[in-house]
């Protein structure tokens, strides 16, 4: 066992309820505090939801073009951005200070939350 491993670390949970999810981009808690490597979103609504992955201080749809992921209804979507990396000295992070933006995308839903989890490297 390698003592000097980097320790995987969660940051704390972050959810919206349903009655935020709208037309509009609603933040889903603060940005990361971290650099972070895997990311899970749950959208545990009753509608698919869109989601947005934007640099600290930016807002959703500034140039149009901040649409990313659209995750259906009772989903969860997992971005590993680290898996089958071919580099093992570094790697694709979410950098630290990103926010995560999430709005209805087919109609607003009447019940559920999306839940985001954020993990990240730790010494």
């Amino acid at each position: 066992m390698n003592l000097s491993a980097i320790r995987a670390q969660f940051e704390p949970m972050r959810e919206v309820g349903f009655a935020d999810i709208g037309a509009d981009y609603f933040p889903v808690g603060a940005p990361f505090a971290n650099p972070a490597y895997h990311v899970v979103l749950q959208n545990l609504t009753d509608q698919p939801a869109i989601f947005s992955f934007l640099p600290a201080g930016q807002i959703p749809l500034e140039d149009g073009t901040d649409d990313h992921i659209v995750v259906q209804s009772e989903v969860a979507y997992v971005l590993d951005i680290n898996t089958n990396r071919t580099n093992v000295a570094s790697g694709y992070i979410f950098a630290q200070g990103t926010q995560v933006w999430v709005a209805a995308f087919a109609g607003a839903p009447a019940s559920g939350e999306v839940v985001l989890s954020v993990l990240y490297g730790a010494s």
